[in-house]
């Protein structure tokens, strides 16, 4: 994909709306997260469980976060490995940060 295509891949994920209140709500400048999920885990990972891939994103994302690096699929499947090699490390993990899973049940 070309250049052009992912700025207005992009510039077609917000309205202009949503990017006029980014910039009009007082905060003074523009805010952007990009947002990693399970699924982004098991696409990487396709025999880890949901604890399992919580854990990964909170270890790459969080508690061993390299902002030089940042997080990318190779991250992903290094933590990935890394969990799954060291079982004891999910419920360490997830504990520590008290995650908790939201399902489409708990979001409704």
């Amino acid at each position: 994909m070309s250049q052009n295509n992912n700025v207005d891949q992009a510039a077609g994920a917000l309205s202009a709306t949503q990017v006029s209140n980014a910039v009009t709500d007082g905060i003074g400048y523009v805010r952007v997260a990009c947002v990693w999920e399970t699924d982004d885990v098991r696409e990487v990972a396709e025999d880890l469980d949901d604890d399992q891939a919580a854990a990964v994103l909170l270890l790459a994302c969080v508690s061993e976060h390299d902002a030089e690096l940042g997080v990318n699929w190779d991250v992903l499947g290094q933590w990935a490995d890394y969990v799954r090699n060291n079982p004891d490390v999910v419920a360490r993990v997830i504990g520590a940060y008290g995650a908790r899973l939201i399902t489409d049940e708990a979001a409704a």
